[in-house]
């Protein structure tokens, strides 16, 4: 009797110590350290955790309608999706093939992804325009007069789809007559207003993810042919923005107070600034700074993302994470080790890309 009790002793013992590795198994790896702001410490007590490893070389991410799938664009690799139900990180088989034949991108050079009406965009500064991918159970979503428009931003950098306008920035080299130029403004926000609204279309489609192989060939067009519906709609005039702009990246509309905010990095003066631009009745007018920050020789990435929720902004800087409130109060930094580069927000939670590394922050729940 007294062996069969050290038995189960023994027994109960070995399971409580596999419990507790399979508990250090399923821990994931935190990075990053909050800092105080004048106006708070909107990261307290909070670190990123990491998602998945190896990404390369990292930029713009954003979310689905329904907050399971983030889309990672890399510079020239086919499209990457994290299944945040499943936890796992895979190739967009469709996607891939489209953007990619063979899974060869050459020098695409993707900056930023963005999904809207069934499609999902991505900007593709090598290839000197925008590529999507869509559904052919909603092909006129968009009208080719606006795709057409939309490609005629010759290096988009990031790009935005709101309710009444497509929001891309262009990061074109200069123009040679400005070479020697005291500060050379070469960037530039387009908008390109569009029509047709979002009633009666689904949310976009679930990736039909494999793993991360090169794909076969696919008839399906390489880049944003024009969908042809019968009448031919003229082009919409893409409104080009483009005072003090040098190297801009991410860009957030908020077109419920008619503004924009653009990520730009000033080689010259060293800084990046977070760039409002505000709708009049003459147009799209430069309106300061939602903040900026010296960049004090830290490596910055080819992308700087910028997202919002609740009521904040959060904005990835050199080697951090900002929140700001939209009067520019800075709440809350979190800094890390290595570049931040794309950043989205969906639910209660805030993804973004850290060095080669895709990682989730848990938004506090407070105000």
């Amino acid at each position: 009797m007294i062996y069969l009790v050290k038995m189960a002793a023994v027994v109960l013992i070995f399971i409580c110590i596999l419990g507790v590795v399979d508990q250090k198994m399923l821990h994931r790896d935190s990075i990053g350290k909050s800092e105080a702001c004048p106006g708070g410490q909107y990261f307290h007590g909070a670190q990123a955790q990491i998602l998945a490893y190896g990404l390369q070389d990292a930029r713009g991410i954003t979310t689905d309608p329904t907050g399971r799938y983030i889309y990672i664009a890399e510079r020239n690799r086919p499209m990457l999706v994290y299944d945040t139900r499943n936890e796992s990180l895979d190739v967009d088989a469709r996607i891939g093939e489209s953007a990619c034949p063979d899974g060869l991108c050459g020098d695409m050079d993707a900056r930023d992804v963005a999904v809207s009406r069934n499609k999902i965009f991505i900007a593709a500064h090598g290839n000197g325009k925008v590529l999507w991918r869509g559904d052919s159970c909603n092909a006129n979503a968009y009208s080719s007069a606006e795709m057409e428009a939309l490609n005629s931003v010759r290096s988009p950098a990031g790009i935005r789809i709101g309710s009444g306008a497509i929001y891309v920035t262009d990061d074109s080299p200069g123009d040679d007559n400005c070479r020697n130029c005291a500060k050379k403004i070469s960037g530039s926000l387009y908008v390109i207003p569009i029509t047709q609204n979002d009633k009666g279309l689904q949310a976009a489609p679930a990736p039909m993810l494999k793993s991360k192989q090169p794909g076969s060939r696919s008839s399906r067009p390489s880049r944003g042919a024009t969908e042809n519906s019968g009448g031919q709609q003229p082009a919409p005039k893409p409104v080009r923005v483009s005072e003090g702009l040098r190297r801009p990246s991410g860009v957030l509309p908020d077109e419920i107070h008619a503004l924009v905010y653009v990520a730009d990095v000033d080689d010259e003066d060293n800084l990046v600034r977070w760039v409002i631009f505000k709708k009049k009745e003459d147009g799209w007018v430069p309106s300061g700074y939602l903040s900026s920050t010296p960049t004090n020789g830290r490596p910055l990435p080819k992308f700087l993302g910028l997202a919002s929720a609740r009521g904040t902004i959060f904005a990835a800087g050199p080697m951090a994470l900002y929140a700001f409130k939209p009067d520019g109060t800075s709440v809350g930094k979190m800094v890390f080790d290595e570049p931040v580069s794309g950043v989205t927000a969906t639910g209660d939670a805030i993804y973004l890309i850290v060095g080669n590394m895709l990682g989730r922050i848990q938004m506090p729940h407070r105000d």
